[in-house]
């Protein structure tokens, strides 16, 4: 039963593949092989186990003992970071440092609290504070190095003497560098809670004496004078910090247009005005005036007879003016900029020169004064420079330090090659299967049309013969003149009438065939397939 299954789809198989032109022959094999060569290297990046960090930040002598290590036990392991970090599977990463641990290694590299496992007997109070203060810097590394985007860490803090006066105690201060990953820039949430993280994790120390940089120099951390932000909120302090970002921004793709990406750094400080300010004017016109009220008294007094003396009369009139004012209450809004402070860097001009062997020099020559002062404008014009507001503007020119780029790992502009490979193979099958499909329909509708079309002939040509059987037969019938005997005038009378049938059915299956061709198409397949087998 499983033998006859097998032939029948062998069969149908080869039948599928005998339809079929060279064309799209080559088209389904192209197919098959894209599909196998993506199968057989998903297979083989798949079986190979991820790798892990064991260790970071070695020595040269700690890398060399756990490389002899790993090679003696056979275990696979990767070098990066210039042979700093050892990268093992990472089913083995936590039983390989249990390992090593026991060994004492790594001897160097960053160690926490595991410096309080080795403690030797008649050390100084210096060497407990060193001891503790390395430790301290130790177990922070570890926690800034699993932030995301964050590659290596250095912590530097200064825990100064207790004085015996309050007012001779110094505060503790702290620095950290960051090494941060490929093309990965931390948000400001980021830097904060890094300045937070080592403040909480020494007694004294506050978050605005911390400065953290990265290892291009730039300073990530943005703290001021904490008396100048006493009355700043948080919201505050975050407008503040959007308000310079934006004006860098502005200054930057200014500059990148004409000295190119990565030539030039910008740094704004801007002092905004928080102060809310209500003002009142009264505004008087004295030419308009407007008469409000006006009062008028007469006064008389009758003359005296005896001396010969007439009367008198005296009238006074009092008139009210007021002046025409108006009044303005006018409330400025708060976070006014009153005073921006902006400093640009510039990289010198790249010059290329060719020998005459073809080799290329690349050198580095200072740009002239005009340039400098026309991107002195450009910048100016971007921030909304205003010398009366005292605005300070400072630009360089100088050259930039290559060997920090050299350091920074950059991702091509073309991406991960793996990744433009599996596109590449999925574009690639997606056409060839597109192709295939339209061959496949177009083969059949031609091989339903030619077959539609010899049925038709066949139907034709049978109807063509039972026309002319008839016509014989009754041409016999006439030539005998009625002396065939009676059974075989019955019997012409029946291979008529049987003939009459037969060209009914005929017109019925040629007038199915037309209505339904992919149904009689099926139908003929399957007569193929049935006389091929037997």
């Amino acid at each position: 039963m499983m033998g006859e299954s097998f032939n029948r789809i062998w069969f149908q198989v080869n039948q599928f593949f005998a339809r079929l032109n060279n064309t799209q022959r080559i088209i389904f094999a192209g197919i098959a092989v894209v599909f196998l060569g993506a199968t057989i290297l998903t297979l083989v990046l798949t079986s190979s186990p991820p790798f892990e960090p064991l260790f970071s930040d070695l020595s040269p002598k700690d890398a060399g003992e756990i490389v002899d290590r790993l090679r003696e036990q056979n275990i696979d392991y990767q070098l990066e970071n210039g042979g700093r970090t050892v990268m093992v599977p990472s089913g083995r990463v936590y039983d390989l440092r249990v390992e090593f641990a026991r060994d004492g290694l790594p001897e160097s590299g960053t160690v926490g609290y595991e410096l309080f496992d080795r403690q030797e007997l008649g050390i100084t109070e210096f060497q407990q504070q060193i001891t503790y203060k390395r430790a301290i810097e130790g177990e922070l590394v570890k926690t800034i190095r699993s932030i995301e985007g964050v590659e290596n860490a250095n912590v530097m803090i200064v825990i100064p003497k207790e004085r015996l006066f309050e007012k001779d105690q110094k505060v503790p201060t702290a620095s950290v560098q960051l090494q941060l990953r490929r093309k990965a820039r931390p948000t400001d949430m980021t830097i904060e809670a890094i300045g937070h993280l080592v403040a909480n994790s020494v007694e004294g120390l506050e978050p605005e004496n911390i400065t953290i940089t990265d290892t291009r120099g730039r300073i990530l951390s943005s703290n001021s004078n904490p008396d100048d932000n006493m009355a700043m909120s948080s919201d505050q302090l975050a407008f503040s910090r959007r308000v310079e970002h934006d004006l860098e921004q502005k200054a930057l793709a200014v500059l990148e247009k004409r000295v190119g990406a990565g030539n030039a750094t910008v740094q704004v400080n801007a002092s905004l005005n928080w102060s809310q300010v209500e003002k009142t004017i009264h505004d008087v016109d004295p030419d308009r005036t407007v008469t409000i009220s006006e009062e008028t008294s007469e006064q008389t007094q009758p003359g005296d007879p005896n001396a010969g003396s007439g009367g008198s009369s005296s009238s006074n009139t009092v008139t009210n003016y007021e002046t025409s004012k108006s009044i303005q209450r006018i409330v400025e809004g708060v976070g006014n900029i009153d005073r921006i402070s902006v400093a640009v860097m510039v990289n010198n001009k790249p010059d290329v020169k060719t020998d005459p062997d073809g080799n290329t020099e690349t050198s580095f020559l200072p740009r002239d004064a005009q340039e400098m002062q026309q991107l002195e404008q450009l910048v100016k014009m971007a921030v909304g420079f205003d010398n009366n507001r005292s605005d300070q503007f400072s630009i360089v020119n100088m050259q930039f330090d290559p060997s920090v780029e050299e350091d920074l790992e950059v991702m091509p502009w073309w991406g991960d090659p793996m990744d433009i490979i599996e596109k590449v193979v999925i574009g690639i099958a997606l056409l060839m299967g597109i192709f295939l499909v339209r061959s496949i329909l177009t083969s059949a509708k031609t091989r339903g049309d030619e077959i539609q079309s010899q049925i038709q002939q066949i139907l034709e040509e049978e109807k063509d013969k039972d026309v002319k059987a008839m016509k014989s037969a009754e041409h016999n019938h006439a030539l005998t003149g009625g002396e065939q005997e009676d059974d075989e005038v019955i019997m012409s009378d029946e291979f008529f009438k049987t003939a009459q049938k037969r060209n009914l059915q005929y017109e019925q299956v040629q007038h199915y065939v037309r209505q339904h061709p992919d149904v009689a198409t099926r139908l003929i397949k399957v007569w193929l397939m049935e006389d091929e087998e037997y």
